[in-house]
């Protein structure tokens, strides 16, 4: 018989729920990235894409893998869902700014993208989080 979830219980499989769901995002970002590069729809690497409806197109799709990585996370979480889905927000706004930082200097082009990729996750938490909730309560 195994112990049930508690706070205590799984560390090991809390980190895997956030680790998880970042890990998704970032590998879908990187290889949609990459698809695009490869079929000339973004400049080649290093080449700056100031282009307002590229970054449309990359926030498009990095806030659905946001939202699917940040709901990874919330069916692995062994408990306190709502909680963890918040600790990786912070996880996330901490790797947006720092995704700001290199933003400005690299001199990428377009420093609304960064902002609002980083800001992003705070509405995209929110969203999975109430969904869970509503689907599962808070475990």
């Amino acid at each position: 018989m195994t112990a049930p979830n508690t706070a205590g219980g799984r560390p090991g499989r809390t980190v895997w729920a956030v680790v998880a769901g970042i890990l998704l995002n970032v590998i879908l970002s990187m290889g949609t990235d990459h698809i695009f590069h490869v079929l000339d729809v973004y400049p080649p690497y290093g080449v700056p894409m100031p282009q307002t409806e590229l970054l449309l197109l990359a926030l498009s799709y990095r806030l659905v893998y946001g939202f699917l990585g940040m709901y990874l996370t919330a069916v692995l979480a062994p408990y306190r869902v709502v909680r963890l889905l918040w600790i990786t927000c912070g996880i996330g706004l901490v790797l947006g700014g720092m995704g700001i930082v290199a933003g400005i200097k690299m001199d990428i082009g377009g420093m609304w993208y960064p902002v609002v990729l980083a800001l992003s996750v705070i509405p995209t938490t929110w969203l999975v989080a109430t969904i869970y909730v509503a689907r599962n309560g808070d475990r």
